[in-house]
Protein backbone atom coordinates (compact mmCIF):
# COMPACT_ATOMS: atom_id res chain seq x y z
CA UNK A 1 0.00 0.00 0.00
CA UNK A 2 0.97 3.57 -0.75
CA UNK A 3 0.41 6.99 1.05
CA UNK A 4 0.37 9.32 -1.75
CA UNK A 5 0.85 13.20 -0.44
CA UNK A 6 0.30 15.95 -2.79
CA UNK A 7 0.46 19.69 -2.26
CA UNK A 8 3.05 20.10 0.60
CA UNK A 9 3.10 22.84 2.65
CA UNK A 10 5.99 23.17 5.49
CA UNK A 11 5.90 19.40 5.72
CA UNK A 12 2.52 18.76 5.59
CA UNK A 13 0.39 17.38 3.02
CA UNK A 14 -2.68 18.83 2.44
CA UNK A 15 -4.39 16.72 0.42
CA UNK A 16 -3.51 12.49 1.05
CA UNK A 17 -4.66 9.17 -0.84
CA UNK A 18 -4.32 5.62 0.15
CA UNK A 19 -3.20 3.44 -2.57
CA UNK A 20 -3.97 -0.44 -2.16
CA UNK A 21 -1.49 -2.90 -3.33
CA UNK A 22 -2.19 -3.69 -6.94
CA UNK A 23 -4.37 -1.04 -7.86
CA UNK A 24 -4.01 2.83 -9.19
CA UNK A 25 -5.42 6.42 -8.44
CA UNK A 26 -5.20 9.63 -10.51
CA UNK A 27 -4.41 13.32 -9.45
CA UNK A 28 -3.18 16.24 -10.84
CA UNK A 29 0.18 17.79 -9.68
CA UNK A 30 0.54 21.02 -10.88
CA UNK A 31 4.14 23.17 -12.34
CA UNK A 32 6.13 23.54 -8.98
CA UNK A 33 3.49 20.76 -6.28
CA UNK A 34 5.66 18.60 -4.36
CA UNK A 35 4.39 15.00 -4.49
CA UNK A 36 5.94 12.81 -1.66
CA UNK A 37 5.09 8.92 -1.95
CA UNK A 38 5.49 6.35 1.03
CA UNK A 39 5.38 2.78 0.38
CA UNK A 40 3.80 1.55 3.48
CA UNK A 41 3.97 -2.01 3.75
CA UNK A 42 7.26 -2.28 2.26
CA UNK A 43 8.93 -4.08 -1.46
CA UNK A 44 5.90 -3.09 -3.10
CA UNK A 45 6.95 -2.01 -6.35
CA UNK A 46 4.86 1.13 -7.80
CA UNK A 47 4.33 2.24 -11.40
CA UNK A 48 4.44 6.05 -12.43
CA UNK A 49 2.16 7.18 -15.34
CA UNK A 50 1.74 10.84 -15.72
CA UNK A 51 0.64 13.16 -18.39
CA UNK A 52 0.71 16.72 -19.66
CA UNK A 53 -2.47 18.12 -18.21
CA UNK A 54 -2.60 20.66 -21.51
CA UNK A 55 -2.08 18.33 -23.97
CA UNK A 56 -2.30 14.30 -23.04
CA UNK A 57 0.07 13.59 -25.82
CA UNK A 58 3.10 14.80 -23.98
CA UNK A 59 3.68 11.98 -21.33
CA UNK A 60 6.47 10.60 -19.03
CA UNK A 61 8.47 8.27 -21.31
CA UNK A 62 10.65 5.41 -19.43
CA UNK A 63 12.97 5.40 -22.81
CA UNK A 64 14.05 9.09 -22.64
CA UNK A 65 14.46 9.11 -19.23
CA UNK A 66 16.68 6.40 -19.01
CA UNK A 67 18.46 8.37 -22.13
CA UNK A 68 18.95 11.61 -20.57
CA UNK A 69 19.94 9.84 -17.30
CA UNK A 70 22.38 7.52 -19.33
CA UNK A 71 21.26 4.89 -16.88
CA UNK A 72 18.37 2.34 -16.15
CA UNK A 73 18.06 3.55 -12.75
CA UNK A 74 16.59 6.55 -11.37
CA UNK A 75 17.15 8.18 -7.83
CA UNK A 76 17.63 11.29 -5.96
CA UNK A 77 18.51 14.22 -8.47
CA UNK A 78 17.57 12.81 -11.68
CA UNK A 79 15.24 14.16 -13.66
CA UNK A 80 12.18 12.09 -15.22
CA UNK A 81 11.06 13.05 -18.83
CA UNK A 82 8.30 13.32 -21.14
CA UNK A 83 8.29 11.93 -24.69
CA UNK A 84 8.25 15.49 -26.58
CA UNK A 85 10.48 16.97 -29.19
CA UNK A 86 12.53 18.64 -27.93
CA UNK A 87 11.60 16.40 -24.80
CA UNK A 88 11.19 18.22 -21.79
CA UNK A 89 12.02 17.83 -18.00
CA UNK A 90 8.72 16.98 -16.00
CA UNK A 91 9.96 15.64 -12.63
CA UNK A 92 12.78 16.07 -10.67
CA UNK A 93 13.61 13.21 -7.91
CA UNK A 94 14.56 15.65 -4.85
CA UNK A 95 14.53 12.73 -1.74
CA UNK A 96 14.80 9.10 -2.06
CA UNK A 97 14.76 6.71 0.58
CA UNK A 98 14.67 3.75 -0.98
CA UNK A 99 17.75 3.91 -3.14
CA UNK A 100 16.97 3.31 -7.29
CA UNK A 101 13.88 2.82 -9.28
CA UNK A 102 13.65 0.64 -12.30
CA UNK A 103 12.73 1.97 -15.55
CA UNK A 104 12.68 -1.71 -17.91
CA UNK A 105 9.12 -2.62 -17.15
CA UNK A 106 6.19 -1.76 -18.52
CA UNK A 107 3.56 -0.37 -15.26
CA UNK A 108 0.79 -3.11 -14.50
CA UNK A 109 -2.00 -3.80 -16.02
CA UNK A 110 -5.00 -6.43 -15.17
CA UNK A 111 -3.60 -8.81 -17.96
CA UNK A 112 -0.32 -8.73 -16.32
CA UNK A 113 -1.40 -8.92 -13.07
CA UNK A 114 -3.76 -12.08 -13.94
CA UNK A 115 -1.30 -13.66 -16.25
CA UNK A 116 2.08 -13.28 -14.20
CA UNK A 117 0.21 -13.45 -10.24
CA UNK A 118 -2.95 -15.22 -10.61
CA UNK A 119 -4.45 -11.05 -9.01
CA UNK A 120 -7.75 -10.23 -9.79
CA UNK A 121 -7.18 -6.45 -9.59
CA UNK A 122 -10.27 -4.15 -9.36
CA UNK A 123 -8.10 -1.30 -11.05
CA UNK A 124 -5.45 -1.28 -13.15
CA UNK A 125 -3.56 1.82 -15.35
CA UNK A 126 -5.64 0.72 -18.69
CA UNK A 127 -8.41 2.45 -16.54
CA UNK A 128 -6.93 5.61 -16.00
CA UNK A 129 -8.22 8.41 -17.65
CA UNK A 130 -6.09 11.62 -18.38
CA UNK A 131 -8.91 14.06 -16.62
CA UNK A 132 -7.76 12.71 -13.30
CA UNK A 133 -10.43 9.94 -12.19
CA UNK A 134 -11.09 6.35 -13.93
CA UNK A 135 -12.47 5.71 -16.71
CA UNK A 136 -15.60 3.35 -17.20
Amino acid sequence: MYIIGNYWVEDEALKVFMIPSMSAESFIVKKGETIRITDVEGKQPGDLVSFNLEDTSERFSQARTRVENRKSRVTENDTLWTNANPPRVMFTITRDTCGTHDLLYTPCCRYALATRFGVRARKGQEHISVTGGYSS
